[in-house]
């Protein structure tokens, strides 16, 4: 399963990465710490004209995301002197071999940022279903604040068999800390024992850059939804030539939707995305069932 990262790397390959614009792309000949305010860079690949590039005032960006401003350059020492953590990013150590991207257009932790935000922008359109342990309570079963609608509780009797229960599902329950609980219906259940609720909930946003999108309930097929929603995130008032035109026509076409050819990219791109994410919420719809009242457990 794909990560944030990947994502994100998907995002600028195939939206934000048109062929005639290639970024400047240097790379770190030593390793930094997260303080070194002096980087020594490698640029055998790269033409006079493109080390002009390098120059005072201009933003480049390390590969993690974080965004520095060149104060001096020595292209004798291929040293680089940044102020670390510009436009609110974090100074972080970074490797040799690293990546260098001189002037992005696109800041990468601006699009993985955005990545992020479009998880969590799934619901409701798609929802996430989930399954989680649970320890039953004559008082009441604390559940995620994510669930919405419950789909079943499963009881694991003293031979490991599992049961369907009945059970109320509270959705602004006071004394759980996350608002939602069970309260299972009388004589449905010893106290303590194993369960496994399942319910449809929202989606959370990612924590961490490598987080994999699975752990959060996203499908494979909806991260080309993520995806397109990033770009448009990022490319919000920008330019429309900044996006990569071939890519988002080509994929209208694969999907037997001719894109309008009055309309410029960026509509071209929304197009895409409200295409795919109907056919993500028709399949979701039509695989899950609703849920059902539960049958009572009967003996253990």
């Amino acid at each position: 399963m794909s990560t944030v990262l990947d994502v994100a790397d998907k995002t600028f390959r195939d939206y934000l990465s048109p062929g005639d614009e290639t970024p400047v792309v240097v790379t770190f000949a030593a390793a930094v710490t997260a303080d070194a305010t002096s980087w020594t860079y490698s640029s055998a690949m790269l033409s006079p004209d493109e080390l002009d590039f390098l120059a005072p005032g201009t933003v480049v960006e390390a590969d993690d995301g974080e965004q520095v401003l060149l104060t001096n350059v020595d292209t004798d020492a291929s040293t680089l002197t940044v102020s670390r953590g510009y436009n609110g990013t974090v100074a972080t150590a970074h490797a040799t071999g690293g990546l260098i991207v001189v002037a992005p257009v696109f800041g990468r932790r601006t699009v993985i940022e955005a990545v992020k935000d479009e998880v969590a922008s799934l619901y409701p359109s798609l929802h996430s279903q989930v399954s989680v342990t649970v320890t039953t309570d004559f008082e009441y079963i604390e559940v995620p604040a994510e669930a919405i609608t419950p789909v079943s509780l499963f009881v694991a009797g003293d031979t490991g068999r599992l049961y369907p229960t009945l059970y109320d599902f509270q959705s602004n329950f006071v004394p759980s800390s996350t608002g939602k609980a069970i309260v299972l219906r009388s004589g449905q259940s010893d106290d303590g024992r194993t369960a496994y609720f399942t319910y449809r909930g929202k989606f959370t946003r990612p924590t961490y850059d490598q987080d994999e999108l699975s752990e959060y309930g996203v499908e494979r097929h909806w991260e080309r939804i993520i995806s397109t929603g990033a770009a448009l995130a990022v490319t919000a008032g920008r330019d429309a030539s900044y996006l990569t035109a071939d890519y988002v026509t080509e994929a209208l076409e694969r999907e037997s939707n001719p894109p309008d050819t009055a309309g410029n990219v960026r509509n071209r791109l929304i197009q895409l995305r409200n295409l795919w994410l109907d056919q993500a919420r028709s399949e979701q719809v039509a695989a899950e069932p609703h849920p059902v009242v539960q049958l009572p457990v009967g003996a253990w």
